[in-house]
């Protein structure tokens, strides 16, 4: 696993960060919208629902933007010294304001599956990123268990991330982890799910 936070500014090309920035507002995209961002089990009963609509990989038919993108992930394990195996996913996210609400029960863990996470923020917005500790230890078991029913005094806030175009940050993926939503105005995100090893080793990262 990669150990702690890495923060990245400009971590692809000006130019390509504009691309990206015009893509999300074109009018033809194909965004689905969710109920509830945040998926949990049956036994959860969630007081608030997190709407936001997603554009994943799948419905990405634009070949120059599917190439900005893995390079976004390219460009990361570069700069990490690490070599890239396999993308689980990605997907774009669009959340708008929704006034108050618990920034808690926003915490997550994308899957349970060993990857490294990773966040590339498509434009200047609010709506930090929050990554935690847990101190019961940040591993699969205690994801599972704060999931059925969490325990938010175990967690501990580990940094907060300011949203910046151009601006990614990347983390191990069994750190909880949520992303706040904007006070005014859109704020746009490729959430990322990948693979990458230790170059020369045939010893997994992840």
């Amino acid at each position: 696993m990669i150990k702690n936070y890495y923060v990245f500014d400009d971590i692809i090309p000006n130019e390509e960060q504009m691309i990206l920035n015009n893509y999300v507002k074109n009018n033809d995209i194909e965004w689905e919208s969710l109920e509830n961002i945040i998926h949990r089990c049956e036994e959860r009963v969630e007081e608030q629902k997190f709407p936001a609509r997603v554009h994943p990989k799948p419905n990405c038919k634009n070949e120059e933007i599917n190439r900005i993108i893995d390079g976004i992930e390219l460009a990361v394990t570069k700069k990490l010294n690490l070599e890239f195996v396999k993308n689980y996913r990605w997907k774009i996210n669009w959340t708008t304001p929704i006034g108050e609400y618990n920034q808690l029960e926003l915490l997550h863990y994308d899957t349970y599956t060993d990857h490294i996470a990773m966040v590339y923020y498509i434009n200047d917005s609010t709506g930090d990123t929050h990554i935690y500790n847990n101190v019961n230890g940040d591993n699969v078991e205690v994801g599972h268990k704060n999931y059925y029913s969490p325990d938010y005094k175990s967690y501990t806030l580990l940094t907060t991330v300011s949203p910046k175009m151009g601006r990614c940050v990347v983390f191990d993926g069994k750190l909880a982890h949520h992303g706040n939503y904007p006070i005014n105005g859109d704020r746009f995100i490729v959430n990322f799910n990948f693979v990458a090893k230790q170059k020369n080793t045939k010893n997994s990262l992840i």
